[in-house]
């Protein structure tokens, strides 16, 4: 989003082009007066990747804090390794994961990340901002 005076404001939309609340409150409330643009929007690309691993693991993580459901121990080694790889790639297998369903049926043939070449690593630099982004988001 651009404001009249120039100044751009990154924000996340839904699949329906509708602003993330949440994620917009965060980026108004605690990135928007400290942080450049590059860094707020590498921020939201972090959040991103947290969604993804929501969606993989149906999951809804504001809603379980909001009911004093917390992470348990499986849940951050599970999470921790999902900030190890790439964006790109889960969000590929994940589609195609989605493809392999029939309904309610689910077929036989599972797809094995590593099968899917899903092998491939982020820097330990980019695994340390996603860490801290998420940490703070949440």
């Amino acid at each position: 989003m651009v404001f009249s005076q120039g100044e751009r404001y990154p924000i996340l939309l839904d699949p329906e082009g509708v602003p993330d609340y949440w994620v917009t409150l965060y980026v108004t409330e605690k990135l928007r007066t400290s942080l450049k643009q590059t860094t707020i929007e590498n921020t939201i690309r972090h959040i991103i990747h947290l969604k993804l691993w929501e969606q993989i693991n149906g999951r809804n993580l504001i809603l379980e804090f909001s009911q004093g459901r917390f992470l348990s121990e499986s849940d951050i080694f599970s999470l921790r390794d999902h900030c190890l790889l790439s964006t790109r790639d889960l969000r590929q297998w994940s589609q195609l994961k989605s493809k392999k369903k029939c309904g309610q049926v689910v077929l036989k043939s599972s797809i094995k990340l590593a099968s899917f070449g899903i092998g491939i690593k982020i820097t330990r630099c980019q695994q340390n901002g996603r860490y801290c982004r998420i940490s703070e988001f949440h």
